[in-house]
């Protein structure tokens, strides 16, 4: 197994554009990085669909790596803020500490500032992230569920 960053290709998928083949490798994916969500056995998301994913592929068809990217609206007292949420992200076991999640990170970050998107939030293990700038916080969250 080669470890030079040129073998993989990093390519943003709105999730509109999943293609069958793609659905079935991120299903393959996720569970394996996620064996205790059962969801994924039937959808690749948790929650909700998100608007966007990167995918990593290895020699260009073998799917390694993946996050999604929710675009969202959040109301505060002071106004309207759109986020990113970021989800979903994983690599397989055989391709870790490769920099891929960096890679990824850095791909959405991106995404977000040509969005206007001044923050995001990602829920995951904090020593993971802190690289890509991300860090701990203890506020209380709460979930919103559109259909109640």
């Amino acid at each position: 197994m080669n470890d030079n960053k040129s073998d993989f290709v990093i390519q943003l998928v709105p999730d509109k554009n999943v293609s069958a083949a793609l659905d079935r490798q991120l299903l393959e994916l996720l569970i394996i990085c996620f064996p205790h969500e059962s969801v994924f056995a039937t959808q690749r998301f948790l929650y909700e669909k998100p608007k966007y994913r990167w995918c990593v592929f290895s020699n260009q068809t073998q799917l390694v790596a993946h996050t999604a990217l929710h675009i969202k609206t959040i109301k505060t007292e002071s106004g309207k803020y759109g986020i990113g949420g970021i989800a979903e992200v994983c690599v397989h076991p055989e391709f870790r500490r490769k920099g891929l999640v960096r890679a990824m990170m850095d791909k959405v970050d991106a995404l977000l500032i040509s969005e206007k998107i001044s923050f995001s939030m990602l829920f995951g293990e904090g020593k993971i992230y802190r690289s890509s700038g991300y860090f701990e916080v203890k506020n209380k969250i709460r979930r919103y569920d559109p259909k109640t």
